[in-house]
């Protein structure tokens, strides 16, 4: 459906269904006055939920994206009072509602496809990261027994704090947008503001959507960092691309700036960033949780 962004594909699917609604309705139309032996409240009822339905799956649409303004313009949209000829009044309303909502939908879809031609996107890997120069010296051949669910999410945020040289660990909570949100990261020489999502094996298998939170919504609350111009996606096994698609176009959608990076950080380079910042894999590995690790230190130190 072109080279559109994925919200932009699913908005002209929902804009056909809606004008072949609106044929539904002329043609129901034009079959009462030909003497069909459909009541006109039955066609109207029909015809409103008809409507209702389509419109619900736009906003849900819209929600999922993150576009509430967007989405407040679409139940706002309003028709002019103007009745085709032997129309029925109350089902011309209907598809004058209708048709006024397609028209918004199409500024949306346009909105959005401008708004994607101003900004540049900068794709970055772990090998890009000046925190992290010594990855190159770490093939991927070297660490593939560490590359499936291998670490502790706590475990993989301490290394790349103290890669960073970041004091500041935040706390989690419901209401977070993101795991780490720092100033410390370096492209090349420029500091980046960033946020990160870190992912550790109690996700267990590659990471999709659907372990990113209700609908996607932590990639959302990621994007809507209006403070990062880096957005970063890390996980101990495979990042499936409908994670990279829906986090690309979400930032595309949101930031303020008009140069963002993203990255993702797979199990792979994971284990190849560990093991460069010179941390034992296996010990790791090995790990049930921090909370037991911490308390087997503090009995060994008893003893």
């Amino acid at each position: 459906m072109g080279n559109y962004k994925p919200v932009t594909n699913q908005i002209l699917t929902l804009h056909k269904v809606g004008r072949q609604l609106v044929s539904e309705f002329d043609s129901s139309n034009s079959n009462m006055h030909q003497g069909s032996n459909e009541s006109w409240d039955d066609l109207l009822a029909a015809a409103k939920s008809g409507l209702d339905a389509w419109t619900a799956k736009c906003v849900v649409l819209l929600e999922d994206s993150g576009l509430e303004i967007e989405r407040l313009q679409l139940l706002q949209a309003t028709a002019p009072p103007t009745v085709p000829d032997r129309y029925n009044f109350k089902l011309a309303a209907l598809r004058g509602c209708l048709i006024a909502r397609l028209r918004t939908l199409t500024e949306i879809s346009q909105k959005i496809e401008s708004t994607k031609c101003e900004k540049t996107l900068v794709k970055l890997t772990v090998d890009d990261l000046d925190c992290f120069r010594t990855v190159s010296q770490v093939s991927p051949n070297d660490v593939l027994g560490f590359a499936r669910s291998a670490f502790l999410e706590d475990d993989v945020e301490e290394a790349f704090l103290d890669a960073l040289g970041e004091p500041y660990k935040e706390l989690d909570s419901g209401a977070e947008t993101r795991d780490l949100f720092t100033d410390h990261l370096c492209c090349q020489g420029k500091r980046l503001s960033t946020a990160i999502m870190f992912k550790g094996r109690s996700v267990a298998g590659a990471l999709s959507l659907r372990e990113c939170g209700s609908r996607g919504n932590q990639l959302l609350k990621l994007a809507k960092n209006n403070a990062a111009e880096c957005f970063i996606v890390q996980h101990v096994n495979k990042i499936e691309s409908d994670v990279r698609e829906t986090l690309i176009d979400l930032v595309l959608m949101n930031t303020r700036f008009p140069t963002v990076y993203v990255g993702f950080i797979d199990g792979v380079d994971t284990a190849r960033v560990l093991k460069s910042l010179g941390l034992n894999l296996s010990e790791l590995a090995e790990k049930k949780s921090n909370r037991s690790s911490r308390a087997v230190r503090k009995q060994t130190a008893k003893r």
